[in-house]
């Protein structure tokens, strides 16, 4: 009885962990199709099938159904369960691409774009001036100093040679 026991024991166990190692991850799928029912039953004719994502005018919330108006104008009603107040993950996502796209066209616009080099390019002569002026004036300072010195210095051997007569 015991090894009976210890056996039934043994092989639940196994299958068990077969079950455990043979499981693998699924996953859903965000593509679904949604019907427009006619009328205010799930029972009633489907007068459009509207994919996943469709964004929807709420024209009256009831249970278990509320009346929709889609983008075309088809009025209808939809099972609340398919209904959420956000924007699900998949358009989210493409709203968030399609900007992607948009700024990186701007970024390589701005970077090959001429008055934006232009820009760069005159700050950057505006600085070499600046700097070059900056120094002009300062050999400028320096040279009428010289000049005053050589003109004290020449008018001392003016006087001297005048004496010198």
């Amino acid at each position: 009885m015991f090894k009976i026991i210890t056996c039934l024991t043994l092989s639940m166990g196994l299958l068990l962990v077969a079950d455990f190692v043979l499981a693998e991850d699924v996953y859903l799928d965000d593509k679904v199709m949604v019907g427009l029912h006619q009328d205010k039953s799930v029972d009633t004719p489907i007068i459009k099938l509207l994919p996943g994502g469709t964004k929807l005018e709420l024209i009256k919330r009831d249970t278990p159904l509320s009346q929709v108006r889609d983008n075309d104008g088809a009025y209808g009603w939809i099972d609340n369960n398919y209904l959420t107040d956000t924007e699900p993950g998949r358009a989210q996502l493409q709203k968030s691409l399609d900007k992607i796209t948009t700024l990186e066209a701007e970024i390589e616009n701005l970077k090959s774009s001429p008055a934006a080099g232009d820009k760069m390019e005159e700050k950057q002569q505006t600085s070499d001036m600046e700097k070059e002026n900056k120094e002009l004036k300062q050999l400028l300072k320096s040279e009428r100093l010289r000049v005053g010195e050589l003109q004290a210095h020449w008018q001392d051997h003016r006087i001297r040679y005048l004496r010198e007569l």
